[in-house]
C-alpha cells in the first residue's frame, strides 16, 4: 500500500456478486477487504484498531477484519468498533477463533454457500 510505505496482513478484492462480501457492499465501498492478523495473548486495543483503521478509505474499503485469538473482553472492542463506525471511519469487525471456527463449519456445511450467519451477527453487534 501507498507504493510500499503501507503494509496490510491481507488485502483481497472484493468482486463478490452475491452473499455475505456482496450485502457488505451496503455500508461503504469495498473494492478491497482487508485483514488484519494479531496473534496475542491478550486483547486487542486501540493501537490495534488504529493500524486497521488507517488502512480504510472512502474509495477502496470501508470494511475490515481484524482476526485474533482470544478475547476477554468482546463487549469493550464491539464499543471500540462502534465509535468508529459513528464517527464514520469504517465499520470493522473482530474475528476470535471461535468465529473462525464457525465460518469454517457453515462452508465445510455447504461449499456453495457465501452467506455466513457468524459475520453477520459480529456487523450487527457494531452497527446496532
Amino acid at each position: 500500500m501507498s507504493e510500499g510505505r503501507k503494509r496490510a496482513d491481507i488485502r483481497f478484492t472484493n468482486m463478490a456478486t452475491s452473499g455475505f462480501f456482496h450485502w457488505i457492499k451496503q455500508f461503504g465501498s469495498c473494492a478491497h477487504i482487508f485483514i488484519e492478523c494479531k496473534n496475542y495473548s491478550s486483547d486487542i486495543s486501540n493501537p490495534e484498531l488504529d493500524q486497521l483503521l488507517g488502512r480504510l478509505s472512502p474509495k477502496t474499503a470501508f470494511f475490515g477484519i481484524i482476526v485474533c485469538r482470544t478475547l476477554e473482553d468482546r463487549p469493550l472492542l464491539v464499543k471500540r468498533c462502534r465509535d468508529a463506525w459513528g464517527r464514520n471511519q469504517g465499520l470493522i469487525v473482530v474475528l476470535d477463533d471461535v468465529d473462525l471456527g464457525a465460518v469454517v463449519k457453515a462452508r465445510t456445511a455447504n461449499p456453495e454457500g457465501l452467506d455466513y450467519m457468524c459475520l453477520h451477527d459480529r456487523v450487527s453487534e457494531v452497527i446496532t
